[in-house]
């Protein structure tokens, strides 16, 4: 099957699909189904054709399938991230600063497990800096500005979804 990308996008259901994509990068399939009420085969069906037409891209984080616009401006990996709110809420805190576990666990009312869970998740996506000094360790976040243009680029995209909804 060689369509072009137009006519592959001729079908209502699968417009729809992709139209929801692209307002809402990183949404997972679970979300897709509730909001357009598409059986779970014939939404799979559907991303499969979007996907091979290279309309979407996929990711997986583990517990998720998350998928994103072809032409996203987004870095997936980042977006990914920001759909977990705690992670999310870590990330954003520390963009005001490095913190330790201790600060970042009050300033989000998160236990300390918690906040060790996410620093370790995001130490091992590379963002994080560790630093320490005397008996406390310190965290930052290596690359700001690009996490922070991402940060702003999501929340434009999840306002705009959440407005067209309402």
């Amino acid at each position: 099957m060689n369509y072009s990308r137009i006519a592959i996008l001729n079908l209502e259901t699968r417009k729809k699909i992709y139209k929801t994509v692209k307002k809402e990068p990183g949404i997972c399939v679970r979300e897709l189904e509730r909001e357009l009420n598409i059986a779970m085969g014939r939404l799979t069906y559907h991303l499969l054709i979007l996907l091979r037409a290279k309309l979407i891209k996929e990711e997986s984080d583990n517990y998720f399938r998350r998928f994103y616009p072809a032409d996203a401006v987004l870095d997936i990996k980042l977006a990914t991230m920001f759909k977990r709110k705690s992670t999310k809420d870590t990330i954003v805190a520390l963009l005001r600063g490095k913190k330790t576990n201790r600060e970042l666990s009050e300033m989000l009312r998160i236990s300390p497990p918690a906040i060790s869970w996410h620093i370790k998740f995001l130490e091992k996506h590379r963002l994080l800096n560790r630093e320490r000094l005397g008996r406390n360790v310190y965290y930052s976040l290596k690359d700001r500005d690009s996490i922070l243009k991402n940060l702003i680029e999501f929340n434009t995209c999840s306002k705009r979804y959440k407005k067209e909804k309402d």
